[in-house]
């Protein structure tokens, strides 16, 4: 009765740890709240090359709130208002990234107005 008990309790938590990384449908700014670190940036060429810059957590990061955003580089810190319409980040009513993907665990923006390279990607990972 042990044995069974101890492998639906491991069964229960490898579903519990998978799951935390799946990825939300259905996007409300509830599952944005909250602090996220930059871990990579990616910046897609015009010629096809992509070049990767990663960050040091709590180097860079963004805090969400339900109205605003505290956008975090090093000691500087800048507070804006923000409203987010799947899939559209709306910073300070002018700057616009789009969600591309987003789990518990980590969020993917995308910088379409880019005047120097194709897009920008940006990798963040919830504290």
């Amino acid at each position: 009765m042990k044995k069974i008990i101890y492998a639906l309790a491991a069964l229960f938590m490898v579903a519990a740890l998978s799951s935390c990384d799946m990825e939300i449908k259905n996007v409300k700014i509830n599952n944005l709240v909250g602090t996220w670190d930059l871990v990579s940036e990616t910046i897609v060429h015009y010629d096809g090359t992509n070049s990767i810059e990663k960050f040091a957590k709590g180097e860079n990061y963004l805090v969400i709130k339900k109205d605003e955003i505290e956008s975090h580089t090093g000691k500087l810190a800048v507070t804006n208002p923000f409203s987010f319409g799947d899939p559209y980040f709306i910073i300070d009513g002018t700057s616009r990234y789009e969600l591309k993907s987003l789990s518990y665990k980590t969020m993917v923006l995308r910088d379409p107005v880019t005047l120097l390279y194709k897009e920008k990607i940006l990798t963040y990972e919830r504290r």
